[in-house]
């Protein structure tokens, strides 16, 4: 007799390869075919560059 732990694991299992299979079409992966892109990568800076030090305001409140 199958117990129900393994029923469930065998039922889970079944499902996801129905998924799979449905989702792909059955069909192998290709490969990305990069050669007609270009390569260049623009990067914006996340942050402004600050010339001088801000001051800390939440120490200045605190009391000495």
């Amino acid at each position: 007799m199958i117990s129900g732990a393994a029923f469930a694991y065998f039922f889970l299992g079944f499902v996801s390869a129905l998924v799979v299979v449905e989702l792909t079409d059955g069909k192998p992966a290709k490969k990305a075919d990069y050669s007609n892109i270009e390569h260049n990568i623009y990067v914006q800076e996340p942050w402004t560059i600050q010339d001088t030090p801000q001051q800390d305001t939440f120490n200045s409140q605190r009391n000495n």
